[in-house]
């Protein structure tokens, strides 16, 4: 079997750096679809069998047509299985299906997750595809972050022509922190990405939010002291709820409390003031954040 893969990894280094979509001879390639045949049958087995290289590959050829009927959704499938190995590669193919939506629905959120574990592996095109996400969103403070996150790892040397409109549209105070942003997660390792301090503005937004809840909140009759609930809400710009969620509760909480945090919430409807936050503010900070409540909340 060794000796097989090795064989095959020769072969399809030559096959895929053709990057045609071909199933029959080609002088681009020099395999025949005999060779083809025989590349499959080596990988198939290799691939069920949990190797991530044959299921990348596999993934490669479904998606381009290599040796076999094109097909997204079984490119997906392989991409995936290699993707949760940790192979980045698979990680920005399977985040670029899910970008174009083939294969699957198109999904930017869950292309920038896989985007995101390709660029924590120093995948420059994956830190690429992050700054052309966030673009897409309007997130132009993340996109700019993003596009500096590929020069800082060396990955293109001129990117001015994707950086500069953005940067247009930020202020120079933006930039500043976009860059610094860029040096904080790149230096952590992808994991210190979020949230911006703005200092007073961030704060007083957050406790904004925070009011608004408790005043239109009326703890049930068996509150008590410990109970503790977490809630992930989503906003749009002009400050309106578009959905909310508990993503923890503590165990001795009931449901009569998570309850009526969550009608709170929605009772609100919309925190008008946010849509006088600078948008570049609110989509780092407040187009989904999370918020604690516990009953002495009420009570101070």
């Amino acid at each position: 079997m060794v000796f097989k893969k090795a064989l095959l990894t020769l072969a399809l280094s030559v096959m895929l750096s053709s990057g045609s979509g071909v199933f029959a001879a080609h002088p681009d390639n020099g395999l025949t679809a005999t060779q083809y045949k025989a590349a499959l049958a080596v990988l198939i087995p290799l691939a069920e069998q949990g190797d991530v290289d044959a299921q990348l590959t596999l993934g490669i050829m479904y998606a381009k047509g290599l040796g076999v009927l094109e097909n997204d959704r079984t490119a997906v499938k392989w991409y995936t299985l290699a993707a949760e190995q940790g192979h980045a590669d698979a990680q920005y193919s399977l985040a670029v299906m899910f970008r174009d939506g083939k294969g699957v629905l198109e999904d930017n959120k869950t292309a920038y997750s896989w985007a995101k574990l390709a660029a924590a592996q120093d995948h420059g095109d994956a830190q690429g595809l992050l700054g052309g996400l966030a673009v897409e969103d309007e997130d132009y403070l993340h996109a700019y972050k993003g596009y500096s996150l590929v020069i800082q790892n060396g990955t293109i040397v001129d990117n001015s022509g994707m950086k500069d409109p953005i940067k247009k549209i930020l202020t120079p105070a933006d930039v500043d922190m976009a860059q610094q942003m860029a040096s904080r997660c790149l230096d952590s390792g992808y994991t210190d990405c979020g949230m911006i301090d703005k200092g007073a503005e961030l704060t007083a937004t957050v406790n904004y939010i925070k009011n608004e809840i408790m005043d239109n909140w009326i703890l049930p009759a068996n509150a008590r002291n410990g109970m503790v609930v977490e809630l992930i809400i989503d906003l749009v710009p002009t400050g309106e709820v578009v959905n909310v969620k508990v993503s923890y509760r503590e165990p001795i909480a009931t449901d009569a409390f998570v309850s009526s945090v969550v009608r709170a919430v929605k009772k609100v409807k919309r925190f008008d003031k946010l849509s006088q936050l600078n948008a570049v503010l609110f989509n780092a900070n407040f187009r989904q954040f999370s918020v604690k409540f516990k009953p002495e909340d009420l009570r101070l």
